[in-house]
């Protein structure tokens, strides 16, 4: 299923489980994206190398916001019970006005002082398997046995319904000296594993039966539907879509957040939306917008 809510051919995926909530970290992984073109510049063998999201080996926050100095540039973070809800990547520092707007667009209520002026912190790498995937707890733990060059990517953070944009960190040499456990890893991940392999002799079955939706994937309708509302002073409030019918409702703060012919001509001009209407629910402060999805170019519907 995540391969529905990416926008890459081939991609290439981690978890981080918390309890019964899940993070998924996801990438490009073509012949030609940036991840393998630095994997090629560095001078190393594309099939010896384990590729790990930087977000998944920094020690995690319970809940909270922070700016974490990356390997290369900075990743805001916004924690709710162990699981990212949100994040963003800059190449430097943000400056005041673009992390107030990012931690705006995650819904956390008013801005404190503190909340607008978070300093970055240089999050150590954890050791602490839990929680990761096998395979990747497993080459945590390797990494002492057989030290060699890691590439960190700082790979997006799914949580529907919220979408911020997604920027890619690229090229660590960090080696995890870290040994023991091994073969309690290996005895505990056997059954994980077979699991592994049985999903993937199933991947061209499965990817068959996705092929037949006519319609974007949901990850893509989503993302634009927060481009066209950037600027504007609403917020999603609930969001239903089921085979190109997309329905949303916008909260504003005020009547005149909420015009409906303003909102119809947006989405309207957009090629990805077609067929739309809207009316206002005046004392809810609520705009319900109906929208039909355009399908794919040359798909039957």
């Amino acid at each position: 299923m995540v391969s529905r809510w990416v926008p890459f051919e081939n991609v290439q995926t981690a978890v981080r489980w918390n309890g019964s909530q899940a993070s998924v970290y996801a990438w490009d992984n073509g012949e030609n994206s940036l991840i393998n073109r630095a994997i090629a510049n560095a001078g190393l063998n594309r099939s010896s190398v384990k590729v790990l999201p930087e977000a998944l080996v920094r020690a995690p926050l319970q809940s909270g916001v922070r700016l974490v100095a990356a390997i290369d540039g900075y990743e805001g973070q916004v924690w709710n019970d162990g699981v990212i809800l949100a994040s963003r990547w800059w190449k430097n520092k943000p400056k005041r006005e673009e992390w107030i707007s990012f931690v705006r667009t995650a819904n956390l209520g008013p801005i404190s002082s503190e909340l607008a002026n978070v300093e970055p912190a240089d999050i150590p790498i954890d050791t602490n398997s839990r929680g990761l995937q096998a395979n990747y707890a497993e080459d945590l733990m390797l990494a002492a046995a057989a030290p060699q060059h890691r590439l960190a990517l700082g790979a997006l953070a799914i949580a529907l319904p919220l979408f911020l944009g997604m920027k890619w960190v690229a090229l660590s040499a960090t080696e995890i000296t870290f040994q023991g456990r091994l073969d309690e890893i290996y005895a505990s991940s056997e059954s994980v594993r077979a699991q592994r392999d049985e999903a993937n002799r199933n991947i061209d079955q499965i990817n068959a039966i996705l092929s037949l939706d006519p319609f974007p994937s949901q990850f893509q309708i989503m993302a634009r539907t927060f481009e066209l509302l950037r600027g504007f002073n609403v917020r999603i409030v609930d969001w239903t879509y089921d085979r190109g019918a997309l329905e949303v409702s916008l909260e504003g703060q005020g009547q005149s957040d909420l015009d409906a012919t303003r909102f119809i001509e947006i989405f309207e001009r957009d090629s990805l939306f077609e067929k739309v209407s809207a009316r206002t629910l005046p004392q809810a402060r609520t705009l319900r917008m109906q929208l039909n999805v355009t399908p794919l170019s040359g798909a039957a519907t």
